[in-house]
């Protein structure tokens, strides 16, 4: 970012008498208050022009995908199948889609792309790794990858190992965030509540003590853990994009963006957190969506 320079403004005044210099200081003030305030404008103009030229009137589109399955194997609702998912790449690649990482942004020198997109994946199947990533390195895209940390702690079967992560992460291509340690719902096997309550949402009478512990603890370890690790994280992904007010507070913290659920655009000037995406299923149609 390039920062406006404010030059003291100096001259040679030649006083009079009392008067004349009262009314040279003047003058000078004027100047200096004037040659501010056409500074000033310039920041701003310029801080407006870059917030156009950021989303160019069009926000940046971030699509969600979860898990991957093989062509030819049972889909679910959160499955999309290895073929349609190197179909949207080659869709993207055709289309001129250049894939840009949260971390990108946060890069000093870092510019929008003419078409920029964000790809991301939630939960870290291990699809993510063994399909995903070697297509994902292919059409030359980044994805960002945000995981359930206990899984890895837990060395589940069906999930992303540290190794795993490790080894993307050190690619350069694959970013690590958080989706919590373990406030996936855990005690519904990740899937919705019966009641509505989901993820880092507060509970029906829950205290503050035991918020504590099950929320706001955990997304404090899952933070560490990727941190200890792979890397530090700076993007966290709601689950079920269900929000609290007490969780917003800790996850802005410590993160520098946040991902939702609802559908929409990045808008950077607008802010990083809550970033709504389109959630990507079988039949979604990216031509039709990204119109």
């Amino acid at each position: 970012r390039k920062r406006a320079v404010c030059y003291n403004i100096s001259g040679r005044a030649v006083y009079q008498n009392a008067a004349d210099g009262k009314r040279s200081k003047m003058n000078k003030n004027r100047i200096i208050k004037a040659a501010l305030a056409g500074v000033i404008a310039l920041c701003v103009a310029a801080l407006i022009a870059a917030g156009i030229k950021a989303s160019r009137g069009k926000g940046i589109p971030i699509l969600m995908y979860h898990h991957l399955v093989q062509d030819g194997e049972a889909l679910n609702a959160m499955t999309v199948s290895a073929g349609k998912f190197e179909s949207d790449l080659k869709y993207l690649k055709e289309n001129g889609y250049t894939a840009i990482l949260p971390r990108d942004m946060l890069e000093q020198d870092f510019s929008l792309p003419e078409k920029p997109i964000i790809i991301s994946f939630d939960d870290g199947y291990r699809s993510n790794y063994e399909i995903a990533y070697p297509l994902i390195s292919k059409y030359g895209f980044k994805a960002v990858i945000s995981v359930i940390s206990a899984m890895q702690d837990e060395e589940r079967e069906f999930f992303c190992s540290w190794d795993m992560l490790r080894e993307m992460h050190d690619s350069g291509i694959i970013e690590i965030g958080s989706h919590t340690h373990n406030a996936h719902n855990p005690e519904y096997g990740g899937g919705l509540s019966d009641n509505g309550v989901n993820g880092v949402q507060r509970r029906a009478g829950e205290s503050d003590e035991d918020f504590q512990k099950r929320v706001l603890d955990d997304i404090k370890l899952s933070y560490m853990r990727i941190f200890e690790e792979v890397t530090t994280p700076v993007s966290f992904a709601y689950p079920f994009g269900s929000n609290d007010k007490d969780a917003d507070k800790l996850i802005e913290e410590l993160f520098s963006f946040s991902f939702n659920t609802t559908k929409g655009r990045y808008i950077p000037e607008r802010g990083n957190y809550k970033l709504p995406r389109y959630e990507i299923y079988q039949d979604s149609e990216l031509d039709k969506m990204l119109k």
